[in-house]
């Protein structure tokens, strides 16, 4: 068998894996959406569950992501991706996914817990000030302290990201243990910075392209293609050249 190891790509496939993720979703263009849609419904429905519903969608993401991959795969083999799709991740090495999701869940917890912890009195402050007439000089002084939280909850949760990015398409294709492939994620990553740093400008930008569409629908079209360019960027860094 040959090992799994992420290798390096050059930064312009950054803007490729969006390319050649495009090309996926225009061939099946009502299928993706619609199994794009039941995810943002489904992942809506849970996390309005009182108590746990933020915690338990966390924990089941990479489940999901996981039947998405999935459905590419299926799709570079000749079928269209699925409802059904969505749920195959619980079938193909879940017990492993499952793990990767209470990684992903107790991280983003403790992160989340940590920041409103240290910045709870500057966003009670914060908060105060946007519900009710405050001058803007003040909203300004409160918004600049929290800044430096701010930033510090992306350096914390960034580590996070990276562990996640690729794990759900590894433990869907590979049948290797949650801790491997968060570590193998996280040096693909690594081993490929400035092709991310790409992916990542262009992705924001049409992050703020979809928001200004009406009703935010440009999102539901950003979404299948996070999917699609998410897969391409895993066959690139660790599928078997050719």
């Amino acid at each position: 068998m040959i090992p799994l190891e992420p290798r390096s790509v050059p930064a312009k496939r950054g803007w490729q894996w969006i390319a050649e993720g495009f090309q996926i979703l225009a061939r099946y263009p009502l299928q993706w959406l619609l199994l794009c849609a039941l995810l943002w419904i489904l992942s809506s429905l849970i996390g309005r569950l009182p108590h746990i519903g933020v915690p338990l969608t966390l924990l089941l993401t990479p489940l999901f992501l996981a039947g998405l991959m999935l459905a590419c795969r299926a799709q570079e083999q000749g079928r269209a991706p699925q409802p059904q799709d969505l749920l195959a991740g619980f079938l193909s090495n879940g017990a492993a996914l499952a793990t990767a999701g209470g990684v992903n869940m107790v991280a983003q917890i403790l992160i989340a817990g940590l920041v409103a912890l240290l910045g709870a009195e500057h966003w009670g402050a914060f908060i105060a000030a946007m519900n009710q007439p405050t001058s803007p000089e003040v909203v300004s002084q409160l918004w600049h302290r929290l800044m430096p939280l701010f930033l510090a909850a992306v350096a914390l949760a960034l580590p996070v990201v990276l562990m996640m990015w690729f794990a759900p398409a590894l433990l869907a294709f590979h049948p290797i243990p949650a801790l491997r492939a968060l570590q193998l994620s996280f040096f693909g990553c690594m081993r490929n910075v400035p092709a991310l740093f790409l992916y990542s400008t262009v992705i924001l930008l049409l992050l703020v392209l979809a928001l200004l569409t009406p009703f935010g629908a440009g999102l539901m079209l950003l979404l299948p293609l996070l999917v699609t360019s998410a897969y391409v960027s895993y066959k690139d860094v660790f599928a078997a050249p050719g």
